[in-house]
């Protein structure tokens, strides 16, 4: 299977050590890897934070439209298994553009990560792109 869906080690990270002796709330901070068992190789893809106030369902499935739940993502490209990924305080996000706009509260999160297949165009271009198994583009 060219595309691999994996739910991965999603850990909170330490706090910013630029200001060690800062009081009050610390940094949203995820710190997100996937482990050897899960995918040997490097990757190439997405990874995403999907938050949620509401715990009957997995986070995933709630985000995606203005309703939903905040998810932010960023671009890996060939990460090692067992590196860290962290989504942080300025990682942009939708439908909240950031961690620091996620009101304080008791949440559910999941990370995710969706894998890129690579597609060498006629005209010379390379592209990383999620490649369709037929779900309908459906990533999460």
């Amino acid at each position: 299977m060219k595309r691999l869906l994996m739910l991965l080690l999603l850990l909170p990270a330490s706090m910013d050590a630029a200001d060690p002796g800062a009081t009050g709330p610390k940094p949203a901070t995820f710190e997100v890897r996937f482990s050897r068992t899960a995918r040997a190789e490097p990757v190439t893809g997405r990874v995403f934070v999907a938050i949620t106030r509401e715990g009957k369902t997995e986070p995933r499935l709630q985000v995606g439209d203005i309703t939903g739940g905040p998810f932010f993502g960023v671009d890996v490209s060939a990460l090692p298994p067992g590196t860290p990924v962290e989504i942080t305080r300025t990682t942009p996000g939708y439908p909240l553009p950031t961690l620091d706009s996620l009101p304080a509260g008791d949440y559910w999160v999941q990370a995710l990560l969706t894998v890129y297949s690579q597609f060498r165009r006629a005209d010379g271009h390379t592209l990383w792109l999620h490649d369709d198994q037929w779900e309908g583009q459906q990533w999460n």
